[in-house]
């Protein structure tokens, strides 16, 4: 239907979505920084992939600040990279639970 908002995704202000499932985890930090759910910030355009990736942990033994720092420093462009690669490591740890829960299953199911 049209006009009907994508609630399986997320926008990203320079362009582009993630899933909704990637933001989840943010839920508290971006409704203490907006004041509003993730519904109404997709209704209002999202939130900026700058934003975005100051919410992603950095990764084990980099410093917060190190990390808050870099991401400060990438132009849009690399921004959009750094988001693209953060999706593609989501993704595939998605994929390794799925496939974990799938050989729980069969084990289950083999017992």
């Amino acid at each position: 239907m049209p006009g009907t908002p994508d609630f399986s995704s997320f926008p990203i202000r320079e362009g582009g979505s993630v899933p909704r499932e990637f933001v989840l985890p943010f839920t508290d930090a971006l409704l203490r920084g907006h004041g509003g759910s993730l519904k109404l910030l997709a209704a209002h355009g999202g939130i900026s992939v700058f934003e975005m990736l100051l919410l992603v942990p950095p990764a084990e033994g980099i410093d917060p600040a190190a990390h808050r720092q870099a991401v400060c420093d990438l132009t849009l462009s690399q921004a959009m990279q750094a988001m693209q690669r953060e999706l593609a490591a989501f993704h595939k740890r998605k994929e390794a639970e799925a496939e974990a829960e799938m050989l729980r299953m069969m084990e289950e199911g083999a017992a």
